[in-house]
């Protein structure tokens, strides 16, 4: 099973915003690719 972090946003306005949608978010996921140029601003966050 592989570790997996979390990471809590306390107004579903701002995960909402994040993920690019209108609607009410109450989670998401970020999935990372190995050759991802966002890869190191993922692991930073």
């Amino acid at each position: 099973m592989a570790y997996t972090d979390w990471l809590v946003c306390r107004k579903q306005a701002l995960l909402s915003s994040a993920c690019g949608v209108n609607k009410p978010v109450i989670d998401a996921s970020i999935i990372v690719n190995k050759g991802s140029q966002l890869k190191p601003q993922i692991h930073m966050v």
